[in-house]
């Protein structure tokens, strides 16, 4: 069960030159996962009982902004807040009957971003702009551990039997985590070129960051310590054209150096027990190289894109754990490319829509180690959609769909456990059909 909802509220107006802009949002998420057993056996190898999660989110963020110097002058300041409380509890059975008690992994996070920030655009002539933006972010993160073994009762968990972590005491074993502030100073510098109306060539470099935090699911006082944020620099060059407004072309090669890269990793923790732990791993870099490309002709509207990545870690941390030498970067294919064609047909006050893609990827690694395990990889493979859809005069959308029309099976992910000695896969959505129906006002 999962049930999740949100709103927003946007404010806009004027003092004089100035425009502001408010934009204040909320969203709470609740979801409760029963009986997922993951070891794929008749045995209870490694089975949740329960997994549920509860999240709520509160920001406000105020914009000011306007022109300056006879309008060469584009500019922006603001501030930003962002608060939220979630909280995540695990109850699972690991090897069961020889570990007869639950294991109840659980944990309340309290986080906190403030941020002040500006950015401005300046055309030194009609041709070439100055871009340039920064801002000043502080994160605090805390957490409240609760983790825990309960007896068996009637297959549920019953008395809390002992406290995961040394120190603790019974039945809450709370173990509040003090906060932790994180300060980052992300920033942007770039130069916009446009020889004619209907190109741009820019060159830009920007650096940002990825929060710190702590492992929810840390088990001891050295997996409890707060891992550091994670810091990229980035470097891009790249183009846009477009030809008689009935062919665009874009392109751009980039280059994004990590320092301190936060990777996810499977951590042993006796037999039986692994512990998924957010670490620094090093440093490491992303080359790429991305094109894209649409043509509109008559009714008819192609449209395509090609990615390339390389992707290596560089430099471990010799406290690292889960990552070895040329290990692969999870989830990152080296070539993607997509392929898609719309065709419309106007009948009186309604327009019908005829939609194809096809999304193809190379070869994925679910996990970092081992770094060529068959098991642990899925090879490439490409998807083809379909929709047909009528939009009509009054805002009313109606359209069916077809999703995966060749039934590829593929996995999206797997959970790998090597000190129990299996591995589960998780597949993709088979071949699947529906209908669905929008309204814009």
């Amino acid at each position: 069960m999962s049930r999740s909802w949100g709103s927003s509220l946007v404010v806009e107006g004027a003092i004089g030159e100035t425009s502001i802009k408010s934009i204040t949002a909320y969203r709470e998420v609740n979801r409760t996962l029963n009986n997922l057993d993951q070891d794929a056996t008749p045995f209870e190898m490694l089975q949740i009982y329960r997994n549920s999660s509860k999240q709520h989110q509160f920001s406000q963020e105020l914009q000011f902004y306007g022109k300056a110097l006879d309008n060469d002058l584009d500019w922006i300041v603001g501030a930003y807040y962002f608060s939220e409380k979630g909280r995540d509890e695990v109850i699972s059975h690991f090897v069961y009957p020889l570990g007869p008690n639950f294991t109840i992994t659980d944990g309340t996070a309290f986080n906190r971003n403030l941020a002040v920030f500006g950015q401005v655009t300046y055309s030194i002539t009609n041709q070439i702009q100055f871009v340039g933006g920064i801002r000043y972010a502080s994160d605090r993160r805390r957490l409240d551990v609760y983790s825990r073994n309960a007896s068996t009762t009637n297959g549920a968990p019953g008395t809390i039997a002992s406290c995961a972590i040394t120190g603790a005491t019974v039945p809450t074993c709370l173990v509040p985590l003090p906060n932790k502030t994180f300060s980052y100073v992300p920033l942007t510098v770039g130069v916009n070129y446009k020889p004619s109306s209907n190109a741009l060539i820019y060159l830009k470099w920007s650096r940002g960051f990825r929060s710190g935090g702590y492992n929810t699911r840390g088990v001891s006082a050295n997996t409890l310590l707060p891992f550091g944020p994670e810091k990229v620099d980035s470097y891009e060059l790249g183009a846009k054209f477009e030809v008689a407004r009935a062919l665009r072309v874009s392109g751009d090669v980039f280059q994004s150096d990590f320092t301190d890269i936060q990777i996810l990793a499977n951590v042993a923790f006796g037999p039986g027990t692994t512990v998924a732990l957010s670490q620094n791993a090093g440093t490491a870099r992303i080359r790429g190289l991305e094109l894209e490309a649409e043509a509109a002709l008559g009714a008819l509207r192609l449209s395509g894109s090609l990615a390339l990545l390389d992707a290596k870690y560089k430099k471990l941390s010799p406290t690292v754990v889960g990552l070895v030498a040329g290990s692969p970067f999870a989830y990152t294919p080296k070539t993607t490319f997509t392929l898609s064609g719309d065709y419309t047909v106007s009948l009186a006050s309604t327009d019908v829509v005829l939609h194809a893609d096809y999304a193809w990827r190379s070869r994925v690694y679910f996990a970092p180690v081992p770094p060529n395990d068959p098991l642990n990889q899925q090879a490439s493979y490409g998807l083809i959609n379909a929709s047909l859809a009528a939009k009509l005069a009054n805002g009313f959308t109606f359209s069916v769909f077809g999703k995966n029309l060749a039934n590829k099976r593929y996995l999206n992910r797997t959970t790998s456990i090597p000190t129990l000695g299996f591995l589960s896969g998780y597949p993709g959505d088979p071949r699947t059909y529906g209908v669905s129906a929008a309204y814009r006002f």
